[in-house]
């Protein structure tokens, strides 16, 4: 065991060698996100980052003390926290605008204890990899990095939304999942948070929390879309404009305003419940570019008479985890009924967070839970997609994850 550690270790330390030195800007570039799809990550190198990434997960929980697995796990979230207290307090804001700063300094500019400063920062760098040391000058100073640049209230993911919302209002529903997950429960986690019968949409609605989770999930949808529009094979038929992209789901309408962006002559509609549908309709009333290309549809696709808009092409982003296994066979025998069938053209796209092992599977598992505590579904593994699609009258012909994505594209073609 000495002599494979000591081989292991001798690697590794060269590996750190290296991209902290020669290779830091490749690093830089490879895990950049950008709007305009500029990442220099490839298709090869995204396929070696991700096996080496799972391989050194692996090896890390094999050689890693039980009881400092117990314990990682018992103050697992003191993360959250820390992170909100960075968010609140505008950390990255200020290194963004101020530059590199001493901990002092930016406990001064922050407003926030010089000591607790101290301790959230040490916490952030050595734990979280949020910020780091600038060795630079002779005085320690600390600046943005990869990862803390996401809290950034200008940073054009809008990912800072999601700390408000998760670390907030999500992890004090977590509070009750216990009693949630008793053989004699039928409530949610949220519903006993809330002490309610009430759906856990309609709760955060009464309580003004809806504004804040429509903000995360557009955050999700914006952080998504370069990569999603540039690795996903749109092919000509969509991309031309000769077959139409349906959202279903559409939230705020952030996904067709990207492709109708990104695709000047493609045609996209947008079909979600009227409340829901007469505020994309507004927005895109102010677009230019959604003249005569981008239709609004309201409507239920649970309804009786299939309310769905005849399309080639329907996207289903984030919905299928909200509903247990029947119902989303019942989307989907919808959506077929309503398609209009071109082969080699009609399709579902479906993206979802797919439960896989290992550390990239951590989002699936995170939000697996979280659905779980909101409204008792689940994310689910590629077979169980597999199988409501089957059930459908669809199959999953293709499975992608595009660069800088959390969430993978199942690509589900009718079978005749």
């Amino acid at each position: 065991m000495e002599a494979q550690l000591e081989q292991l270790l001798a690697s590794a330390k060269q590996a750190v060698q290296a991209f902290e030195g020669p290779l830091a800007q490749d690093v830089d570039a490879a895990l950049s996100l950008s709007p305009d799809n500029t990442s220099a990550q490839s298709g090869v190198l995204r396929a070696k980052i991700e096996e080496t990434i799972q391989t050194l997960h692996k090896l890390e929980q094999i050689i890693t003390p039980p009881q400092v697995l117990f314990m990682d796990a018992v103050f697992a979230a003191t993360s959250s926290k820390v992170l909100l207290c960075a968010s609140r307090y505008g950390f990255a804001d200020i290194l963004e605008q101020r530059g590199p700063l001493t901990i002092p300094e930016l406990a001064a500019a922050t407003d926030v204890q010089p000591t607790a400063a101290h301790q959230l920062m040490r916490y952030l760098i050595d734990e979280l990899g949020f910020f780091q040391y600038d060795q630079t000058s002779t005085t320690p100073t600390v600046r943005n990095n990869r990862a803390s640049a996401l809290l950034r209230t200008d940073h054009w993911t809008t990912w800072h939304n999601w700390v408000d919302q998760y670390a907030t209002t999500h992890y004090s529903m977590l509070t009750s999942l216990p009693d949630a997950v008793s053989a004699r429960s039928s409530r949610s986690a949220a519903q006993h948070f809330y002490d309610t019968d009430e759906s856990t949409y309609a709760v955060m609605q009464a309580q003004g929390l809806t504004a804040g989770f429509h903000r995360a999930i557009g955050a999700f949808s914006v952080a998504e879309a370069p990569g999603l529009l540039a690795d996903y094979p749109w092919g000509d038929e969509l991309v031309g404009g000769a077959a139409t992209l349906t959202d279903v789901g559409a939230g705020q309408g952030d996904f067709v305003a990207h492709y109708l962006r990104a695709f000047p002559r493609a045609k996209a509609v947008a079909f979600d419940l009227p409340g829901t549908a007469d505020l994309i309709r507004k927005r895109f009333e102010r677009e230019a570019w959604a003249g005569g290309r981008a239709q609004v549809r309201a409507g239920d696709f649970f309804a009786d008479d299939n309310q769905l808009p005849a399309s080639e092409v329907y996207f289903l982003r984030l919905v299928f985890h909200n509903w247990d296994d029947d119902k989303c066979v019942r989307i989907l025998e919808k959506v077929r009924e309503a398609m209009v069938l071109r082969p080699g053209v009609s399709r579902v796209l479906v993206v979802e967070m797919v439960i896989r092992e290992g550390r990239l599977g951590s989002f699936a598992r995170y939000g697996d839970i979280r659905m779980l505590t909101m409204v008792k579904n689940k994310e689910r593994t590629l077979d169980e997609y597999r199988e409501i699609a089957r059930k459908g009258g669809f199959e999953i012909t293709d499975v992608i994850t595009p660069r800088g994505c959390l969430s993978q594209v199942l690509d589900l073609r009718p079978v005749y």
